[in-house]
């Protein structure tokens, strides 16, 4: 009886690990080229979302606001005064 394995049965062995690891290796590139286009496509968006919002800031900034505006004091002192509303109440 023989022990050990022949040169063969060792050649196939490679060739079924070297086709497992090829696959699995293919699947994590591609895991890997999905990852980096959400990162750019994420990236991107913040960007945008970035530029939008310092437009609509110096949109806000160059809108003029009247004298009679309730944010009339704001404007010219870069303070906020508060806006208050009184009702009356009538008892009963």
């Amino acid at each position: 009886m023989k022990k050990g394995l022949t040169i063969l049965e060792v050649l196939i062995a490679l060739a079924v690990l070297g086709i497992a690891f090829s696959a699995l290796l293919m699947s994590q590139l591609g895991s890997l080229r999905t990852s980096a286009q959400a990162r750019f496509a994420s990236d991107t968006k913040a960007f945008a979302v970035q530029v939008l919002e310092r437009l609509s800031a110096q949109a806000l900034r160059t809108e003029p606001v009247s004298a009679n505006s309730p944010y009339a004091d704001e404007e010219r002192t870069g303070a906020f005064t508060s806006l208050t509303t009184t009702t009356a109440v009538r008892p009963r």
